[in-house]
């Protein structure tokens, strides 16, 4: 067994080392609880994979009683925020449950949702639970405004309307490069900000899909929606048909990211799945992180599901 899995990780080795940039992995094989990584305790930026641990917080709370996930929430236009997804494409007025919002949280990876979730559930809450769940590095301490604000250098106070984050990355990248912001996440791993570990987010997904985090039911609307992911450039990009992913992206300038959990064409009916994190950093070319990450998902995949 012992020699399988070395294999196999000094091929994953051979397909990131390709890549211009740092490659984290974790994998994570059920049911014989095969485990392999490749930097899996490196700290990287999660970009919006941090999406994952404020979705567990949120059902997890919704299962203490503290919240009910069919809870509106009134859409303001100050609460709209710069970035992926559709909720700042929306009129004003708009009401939303909070089971809603996690939806588009995770399958557009819409940060406006993201924010309004992380308010209501408290950034203080996530990271107890984390830290609760033993994931002593995975920290949730900033809001999408927040991250991004960062990277424009300039306070959320100090904006007049939400696309004007995108406004300004947008401008400072035709500047002289000596003039430009700093767009690389390395100040933000320095920094502890939303960053984690290939293991520690492959640990997160196991007790997901286990069922060691949640009840039965909600258990199961989370994986329903991160089924549901619309983004699928990365680990299913190169799965064979029928296979299925419950899953999360994250880019953030030189990050590009995926995290999630695969499943064979027969999955109700096996017991077998892999969940495989993928984090990378100092990334030149976006295009070819992407490609990576699919192609060490397609390895995998081939090795225990196929």
């Amino acid at each position: 067994m012992q020699d399988e899995v070395e294999r196999l990780t000094s091929q994953l080795n051979n397909i990131a080392e390709n890549l211009d940039g740092r490659v984290g992995l974790s994998v994570r094989v059920l049911p014989d609880d095969i485990r392999l990584d490749i930097d899996g305790d490196g700290v990287y930026a999660m970009a919006s994979v941090f999406k994952i641990p404020i979705l567990v917080e949120l059902f997890s709370q919704a299962e203490a009683g503290k919240l009910n996930l069919s809870e509106r929430v009134r859409l303001d236009e100050r609460e709209k925020v710069a970035g992926s997804g559709v909720l700042p494409e929306m009129q004003q007025g708009l009401n939303p449950t909070l089971l809603d919002l996690a939806t588009l949280m995770i399958i557009v990876s819409d940060n406006t949702a993201t924010d309004l979730l992380l308010s209501r559930v408290g950034q203080k809450h996530v990271d107890k639970r984390l830290r609760g769940l033993g994931l002593q590095v995975t920290c949730v301490n900033a809001s999408c405004t927040e991250l991004l604000a960062r990277f424009a250098q300039v306070k959320p106070e100090q904006l007049d309307y939400p696309q004007q984050l995108v406004d300004i990355l947008n401008q400072r990248r035709q500047q002289p490069p000596e003039e430009r912001p700093n767009t690389s996440a390395r100040h933000i791993i320095r920094d502890h900000i939303d960053v984690s570990t290939p293991r520690e987010m492959t640990r997160l997904l196991y007790l997901l899909e286990t069922g060691a985090l949640l009840c039965d039911d909600l258990t199961d609307k989370a994986l329903e929606i991160l089924r549901a992911q619309k983004l699928t450039s990365r680990i299913p990009a190169l799965l064979p048909e029928g296979a299925r992913v419950a899953h999360k992206t994250g880019t953030l300038f030189d990050v590009v990211c995926d995290a999630g959990i695969m499943y064979p064409p027969a999955w109700i009916n096996s017991s077998r799945r892999a969940i495989i994190t993928v984090f990378t950093a100092d990334v030149s070319d976006r295009r070819k992180a992407t490609r990576t990450i699919a192609e060490l998902s397609r390895a995998v995949y081939d090795h225990y599901l196929a």
